[in-house]
């Protein structure tokens, strides 16, 4: 529990009522105190239930008015009142809490709230009184010259606030601490059911574990095995979508004619394009800044620090062939449709690259509409990389393992 502070309104609206409540002790021999000055310490109890059940807890909360204005200056012990130094028995305290301070006009409240519990079986159906609390002060006169003149010892007697205790347990009853109903060999039990929950559920966290290591021991092997003694060279992915890029480049150069030069290009990538489709990969080697391409090869830029790399696939029309011939009764309509146009066009290139024509730099017959569609292969063999992306080996169309990436 945590105690509750008074609003201020309310504290000066007590102050009135408590102030016949509160009796003050004077050493022997000391003047009455004058009706007209004001009071130098006023306190009061409140507690948060009149009445509670045997071993329930409740808020008692001690308020007190200290008076502190220009002329004088109220100063009790506080010491004696925390939860640590005060006493109640034959109440037992369990805990409390002291909130800040408030000032009102010439007057600072504090405030000490205690949690209070009674265990004693003989307080049922009683009443049981807050024992007698004797709050130690003085009050210091201040003079000129910003010094105080500290006046005699006085303490403030609280009175003895009853709370009466309803029981819940017959009178006679002895044991109210003990609300356990188990016997020793229920909690045996309880016990060993649980050990073996817990060694039950060691295992199968150990067995998953496991589990997860075997599944991924292959996987992590297979992704080293397919990308080691090649560091910074290009994806399948990437060199279909650098494929497709230098196509249209080559498309959008040659809308004249087609010259001998630019059709021995777009061949090259149309082989490239079957090679990753195929799985049977791209041959790759890393060009130092200022270094010439070897013979055969193109240059592909890739990568965000535009990396050189020399490219090519030694796949042909025929290994496109022999790929359909290889679909199973599964493969879908699209598959084959897709390698059909792949087949046609690398022969129509590659005729075209071969065959000599009267007019070296003549329009090639079919050459546009081959190369729009090695692109378009390209492309779509990309994105269905991306969107089937999965670090474990799979079949390609000739039934030969690839890495897919």
């Amino acid at each position: 529990m945590t105690g509750r502070s008074l609003p201020i309104g309310a504290v000066l609206a007590l102050l009135v009522s408590a102030a016949a409540a509160g009796a003050q002790t004077r050493p022997a021999g000391a003047a009455a105190p004058d009706p007209g000055r004001e009071v130098p310490l006023q306190c009061w109890w409140r507690a948060s239930k009149g009445a509670i059940h045997i071993g329930e807890v409740v808020d008692v909360i001690l308020t007190c008015s200290a008076l502190e204005s220009e002329a004088a200056r109220a100063v009790p012990d506080e010491t004696r009142l925390t939860v640590a130094a005060v006493q109640m028995a034959p109440w037992e305290i369990v805990g409390g809490t002291h909130p800040a301070d408030i000032r009102a006009g010439s007057r600072r409240i504090f405030q000490y709230v205690y949690q209070l519990r009674m265990l004693e079986p003989t307080a049922i159906g009683r009443d049981v009184r807050l024992p007698p609390l004797l709050i130690p002060y003085r009050v210091e006169s201040r003079m000129g010259g910003g010094t105080a003149m500290a006046g005699r010892d006085l303490t403030q007697l609280m009175p003895q606030t009853p709370i009466r205790i309803v029981g819940q347990v017959p009178g006679e009853a002895s044991d109210i601490r003990d609300g356990s109903a188990a016997s020793l060999g229920e909690i045996a039990a309880l016990r060993f059911r649980a050990d073996a929950y817990r060694t039950t559920g060691t295992v199968l966290a150990a067995l998953a574990g496991v589990t997860v290591v075997a599944a991924l021991v292959p996987v992590a092997g297979r992704v080293r095995r397919a990308r080691v003694g090649t560091p910074g060279l290009a994806s399948d992915r990437a060199v279909l979508l650098w494929a497709a890029a230098h196509l249209d480049q080559l498309a959008r150069a040659a809308a004249g004619g087609w010259p001998a030069e630019a059709v021995r290009d777009a061949h090259a990538t149309a082989r490239l394009v079957a090679g990753a489709r195929l799985g049977r990969g791209v041959r790759q080697r890393r060009l130092s800044r200022g270094e010439a391409a070897p013979e055969g090869r193109l240059v592909m830029q890739h990568g965000l620090r535009r990396s050189r790399s020399a490219v090519t696939a030694s796949a042909t029309a025929g290994d496109v062939a022999r790929a359909i011939d290889a679909l199973g009764p599964g493969a879908g309509a699209g598959e084959r449709a897709s390698l059909e146009r792949l087949r046609d066009a690398l022969d129509i290139l590659a005729r075209a690259q071969f065959t000599r024509e009267a007019a070296g730099d003549a329009p090639a017959a079919g050459v546009d509409e081959a190369v729009r569609a090695v692109r378009d292969v390209a492309r779509d063999t990309a994105r269905e990389r991306l969107l089937a992306w999965r670090p474990w080996r799979r079949t390609d169309a000739a039934g030969t393992p690839t890495l897919e990436f």
